[in-house]
């Protein structure tokens, strides 16, 4: 089973506030649990967030 990570620990990890977590939880865009009042997260669901969030540049053909 994949560890727990609170949500200021996922704040810390991806560099961005907790309210913005909330905010991604709030919008189905990253998931979480509660337990007793607390958020708590998958690392499978933090990498899968990130992936999702993950910009690919396209290759343009170079013009010689």
């Amino acid at each position: 089973m994949d560890p727990l990570f609170t949500l200021d620990e996922v704040s810390a990890y991806l560099k961005v506030h907790a309210a913005t977590i909330v905010r991604e939880i709030k919008d189905g865009k990253i998931t979480a649990t509660k337990v007793r009042g607390q958020w708590r997260f998958r690392q499978d669901d933090i990498d899968s967030y990130l992936e999702s969030r993950t910009i690919k540049a396209k290759r343009k053909k170079l013009i010689a």
